[in-house]
C-alpha cells in the first residue's frame, strides 16, 4: 500500500504483483520456502494486494501498456526511398542488416543483436532459391536451462528477394565481404571512420546500447511519429504473418514463442476491426480487394455427376472444385 515510484507516483497493478514475487524469490534464494500468493498464512497480504490492484486498475494505471509500434510496408518503403536503408555507406549497410535480420528472424532488443554471431547465420540454396538461415543459441524464451533443455532452438529461413538492392541474402553477402579478415565472431562491427573499398568495418563489435537505439533512430530520421524500438521489428514480423492468414503455430516457430504471449505481437488492423464491426451489426461483409483478386483469378469448375440406381432413380450431385 505504501510502495511508490521514486517520483512519488503509484505503481500499476502488474508491477505491484511483480514486486511481491521478487521479494518471494529473494526469500526462497535465502532458504525460506514462502508462497505469498497461494499460502493461507499470507491471506492478509493476498487480500491487501488484491484490493490495491483493483483500486489502481480503476484509476486506469497500467490498463494500456505502451507497446512498440508496428512498421507498415509503406513506412518500410519510405526508409528505402530516403536512403535510410540501403548499402550506400558503412553505417547505412550496418543499420540495414540489423533491420532485415531483426524483421526476418523476429529478434528482440539490442541484447539479442549484441550476442548474435556470424556462425549463427548460414548461407545456402535449395529448390526455392538462395537463403540465409538463422540458428538460435539462447534467447529470452529459450535460455537452455533445466526447463528448456528439451526445447529445440528455433531456426528461421529468409529467402532471396527479386529486388537485389533490398535482398537480405545479397546485402548480407556484401556485408560479410566488407568485414576484416581477422574479424571477431560478433556479427555487428563498428564502421571505420575512413573506409576502404575492400573494408568498411573495424574489429570492434558495436555496443548493446547503440544497437538497441537503431530502429528508433531510423524511424526518427524518416519522420515517423510513434513509439518505435528494435522490438517493433519482432512485432512487425508477427503482425504481417498474422494479417496474411499464416497459422499461429508457424508464426510461433518464427518468433520462438511457446505460450499465448505471441498474441500480444499480432496487431489487428483497421480493416479487420471494421470487418468484425460489420459482422456484429449484421451488415454484409466486404471482401478484401486481395481476396477478390485471388478469387477471380482462381478457376472453379462445376461438374454434374449422375448416378443411376437399380430402380431407375437419377440422382444429380453438383460438385465445385477450386484450384
Amino acid at each position: 500500500m505504501e510502495v511508490r515510484k521514486e517520483n512519488g507516483e503509484n505503481y500499476p497493478p502488474k508491477t505491484l504483483r511483480q514486486l511481491v514475487l521478487l521479494i518471494q524469490m529473494k526469500l526462497v534464494n535465502l532458504g525460506r520456502n514462502v508462497q505469498f500468493l497461494s499460502d493461507p498464512v499470507y491471506t492478509e497480504l493476498q487480500t491487501t494486494l488484491d484490493n490495491v490492484m483493483k483500486v489502481r486498475a480503476s484509476e486506469g494505471l497500467g490498463m494500456h501498456p505502451r507497446q512498440a509500434d508496428v512498421i507498415t510496408v509503406h513506412q518500410e518503403q519510405v526508409l528505402w526511398d530516403k536512403g535510410i536503408l540501403g548499402d550506400s555507406s558503412p553505417q547505412t549497410l550496418l543499420d540495414t542488416m540489423l533491420y532485415l535480420i531483426g524483421l526476418n528472424f523476429a529478434l528482440r532488443s539490442g541484447v539479442e543483436h549484441r550476442i548474435l554471431t556470424v556462425d549463427q547465420i548460414e548461407i545456402g540454396e535449395n529448390d526455392q532459391g538462395e537463403f540465409i538461415r538463422y540458428h538460435e543459441k539462447v534467447s529470452k524464451c529459450n535460455q537452455r536451462g533445466l526447463k528448456d533443455y528439451h526445447v529445440t532452438p528455433k531456426s528461421v529461413t529468409a529467402y532471396a528477394s527479386d529486388v537485389s538492392d533490398k535482398c537480405i541474402v545479397h546485402l548480407y553477402r556484401k556485408y560479410l565481404g566488407l568485414r576484416p579478415a581477422d574479424a571477431p565472431t560478433a556479427l555487428y562491427l563498428r564502421p571505420l571512420s575512413k573506409p576502404r573499398p575492400d573494408r568498411w568495418y573495424s574489429v570492434s563489435p558495436v555496443g548493446e546500447h547503440t544497437l538497441s537505439k537503431t530502429v528508433s533512430r531510423l524511424c526518427a530520421a524518416a519522420g515517423f511519429s510513434g513509439f518505435y524500438t528494435n522490438h517493433s521489428l519482432r512485432a512487425t514480423c508477427a503482425t504481417r504473418l498474422f494479417r496474411s492468414g499464416v497459422d499461429e503455430q508457424l508464426i510461433a516457430k518464427t518468433t520462438g514463442h511457446r505460450s499465448n504471449a505471441i498474441r500480444n505481437y499480432k496487431r489487428v488492423c483497421t480493416e479487420q476491426e471494421a470487418t468484425m464491426s460489420r459482422i456484429v451489426q449484421g451488415k454484409p461483409r466486404k471482401r478484401r480487394s486481395e481476396t477478390a483478386s485471388m478469387s477471380s483469378s482462381s478457376c472453379e469448375k462445376s461438374r454434374a455427376l449422375q448416378k443411376t440406381s437399380t430402380d431407375g432413380i437419377n440422382i444429380s450431385v453438383n460438385v465445385t472444385v477450386a484450384k
